[in-house]
């Protein structure tokens, strides 16, 4: 379910970066039960994006929710 995972990853970046840390980590929850597996490290693999910038903040919200390297 790519697209339920993509929504917890956007739920989890949005509020982190909007300093509601709590609900950040349980969007963040919900994507470790999807896939365990991802990472920091593999996240364009799964989430490819077109502007660098945007990858860039999006990946920043995520690093604050939880989402481990």
């Amino acid at each position: 379910m790519p697209r339920l995972m993509f929504a917890f990853c956007v739920a989890a970046a949005s509020a982190a970066l909007g300093g509601r840390l709590e609900a950040a980590q349980k969007a963040m929850a919900q994507v470790h039960r999807l896939d365990p597996t991802l990472r920091m490290s593999n996240l364009r693999a799964f989430f490819p994006t077109r502007r660098a910038e945007d990858f860039a903040r999006w990946e920043e919200g995520l690093r604050i929710a939880g989402l481990p390297d």
